[in-house]
């Protein structure tokens, strides 16, 4: 029983008429957003750096490690 309502919920909020409303974007939230994106792909290219040359650090001890041996 609580299957049905689940599938009829389902089915009902899946054909459920959705109004397209133009959504208004002024200059400032326009900037913002750019800002957001800009500052994500800084964050992004620092963490993949930093792991990047902790990683080559790594690899550069052992390889000292064993050219001592």
């Amino acid at each position: 029983m609580k299957v049905d309502f689940l599938h009829g919920l389902i089915a009902g909020l899946v054909f459920l008429p959705v109004n397209s409303e133009p959504a208004y974007l002024d200059p400032g939230s326009g900037s913002f957003i750019i800002q957001i994106i800009i500052a994500s792909l800084a964050a992004i290219s620092y963490a993949f750096r930093s792991q990047l040359a902790k990683l080559g650090s790594f690899l550069r001890r052992s390889k000292d490690k064993d050219q001592d041996k």
